[in-house]
């Protein structure tokens, strides 16, 4: 949602709308209340989602863009310059999108009180000329101006309303993207008449459901996680892998750099969150390791079906600072549970494995582990040689890949 080259400086605000956006989640928000709230914001702070329009710089053009592709999966800035060569839509439709938020004022910099906020004039015009083009719905209604409320509010009551047939088709497909690895129209922001869907009826079939569920998010996930597609295995017997369109198998996704880490913090070594001195948290962006690692393990493509790790990603696996605390005794926090005397290192061995992969060992890993680790590994410690094995297991497809 943010742009990867936002200001630093606005860090603290870039945590502010990750909070929320926790927050909204975890409550199980109506999807649509949770667009119209940040559509809405006023502020930027602790929890606000404020920062998606300062880090755009609050410039009209750019906030349509992004929230045409995150809410509606449109790609319409491509009719910024000039009519969508593919699509129906005109550069006044996009500048008409644009309107809503060409009245928009950026908090005042250093001023903590000052909050977006809606003026009573500013328009867009269409580029290269002077004709001031007036707010307009995607789809080609123009606005109703006089019921008051300023244009973001018109656009949020727009957004949530049974006039709006994008936002329940585009989050059914992004549910079902974040699912299974794609979406039923792919990619998920360029739902156009030229990227038909692989399935039309379940897509119409899931927005109706998704939208007379009430836009329970949750709700959707859970559905799509009990469906048979869904529990299908990644495994196949075909000599000729059917097209991913098909979904005749689940794919293998790659875990992106922040869940990965978040896998390995979280379950191998887990540290409280940190807080400024008054108490607020400050959110995981405010952790340097996270960030380096993020950068370090950051792949070129969006698709989490292509795996494109190459030798920096493998390095910072093997012998990153993660890893290294991970899988170190002194530092780990499954290391540290298991080294007291009461276990044996076949249970030790199994909670590891638990801990990393979420099964036990096989009968042949559990007799190739056990051996090394009876021996003492290559230093002549169990403990250290328990390490080791974690290291393998972190380091290994199964790991790193959603399969």
């Amino acid at each position: 949602m943010l742009p990867s080259n936002f200001d630093p400086a606005m860090l603290q605000n870039a945590a502010g709308l990750q909070n929320w956006l926790r927050d909204q989640f975890i409550d199980n928000c109506r999807y649509d209340n949770l667009v119209g709230d940040l559509l809405s914001a006023t502020g930027v702070g602790d929890r606000d989602p404020g920062v998606f329009y300062t880090t755009l710089k609050s410039k009209p053009e750019k906030i349509a863009a992004s929230t045409s592709r995150i809410f509606l999966g449109l790609q319409m800035e491509c009719a910024q310059c000039h009519n969508h060569p593919y699509d129906d839509w005109t550069q006044r439709y996009f500048w008409g999108y644009a309107a809503f938020f060409a009245r928009l004022q950026p908090p005042t910099p250093g001023d903590q009180n000052s909050a977006l906020r809606e003026s009573d004039a500013g328009e867009v015009m269409l580029p290269d000329t002077e004709e001031v083009v007036a707010p307009r719905y995607p789809g080609g209604q123009l606005a109703d101006e006089s019921q008051g409320g300023g244009r973001r509010m018109q656009l949020t009551i727009w957004m949530a309303s049974r006039h709006n047939p994008f936002l329940p088709r585009a989050a059914s497909n992004w549910g079902w993207a974040h699912m299974f690895g794609r979406g039923i129209v792919h990619p998920v922001d360029d739902m156009s008449v030229s990227n038909l869907p692989s399935h039309p009826q379940l897509l119409d079939d899931l927005s109706l459901y998704f939208t007379r569920s009430g836009f329970d998010m949750k709700n959707l996930l859970r559905t799509l996680a009990n469906t048979k597609v869904y529990q299908l295995s990644s495994s196949s017997e075909q000599e000729v892998s059917a097209p991913a369109e098909s979904f005749t198998s689940m794919a293998v996704k790659t875990l992106t750099p922040e869940q990965l880490y978040a896998c390995i913090k979280r379950t191998l070594a887990p540290r409280p969150p940190m807080s400024t001195a008054d108490g607020r948290r400050l959110g995981v962006l405010f952790d340097l390791q996270r960030q380096q690692f993020v950068t370090r393990m950051a792949s070129v493509s969006q698709e989490v079906t292509e795996y494109e790790a190459g030798l920096p990603q493998s390095l910072m696996l093997m012998n990153g600072p993660t890893i290294a605390q991970a899988t170190d005794v002194q530092q780990s926090g499954i290391l540290g549970t298991i080294e007291a005397p009461l276990f044996t290192n076949k249970q030790r061995l199994e909670m590891i494995f638990l801990a990393a992969v979420t099964r036990r060992p096989t009968a042949n890993e559990a007799e190739r582990f056990l051996a090394y680790v009876e021996q003492g590994g290559v230093e002549n410690d169990s403990m250290k040689a328990l390490g080791d094995m974690l290291w393998a297991l972190l380091n290994s497809a199964e790991f790193t890949l959603n399969h």
